[in-house]
């Protein structure tokens, strides 16, 4: 499984990495550090995951899932310390 960590913050990026690293089968196609660079990378990647980082500066994790064809669109998983998020990620099809 390939999977594109997305986070403006570098200690996040760098645990999910290593987490990443300890799973067999996992690979990192990359990181992106905000909501446009994270688009440019999914579609030159090709994830089968992406690590969303919800809260960034200019584009938000949401508005990336948004901007996302559905049919093209990896599978997301939202990783965000603030919960006041979870319903507005149900918004692009989140799931609990």
């Amino acid at each position: 499984m390939r999977v594109l960590i997305v986070d403006d913050e570098p200690a996040a990026r760098e645990r999910l990495q290593i987490l990443l690293a300890q799973i067999p089968g996992v690979e990192l196609a990359g990181t992106a550090t905000d909501g446009e660079s994270a688009l440019k990378a999914i579609e030159e990647t090709g994830p089968d995951l992406v690590l969303l980082d919800i809260q960034m500066p200019d584009l938000s994790g949401l508005a990336v899932a948004a901007q996302m064809p559905e049919e093209r669109r990896p599978e997301i998983v939202f990783v965000t310390a603030f919960e006041m998020f979870a319903a507005d990620a149900f918004e692009v099809e989140a799931l609990d």
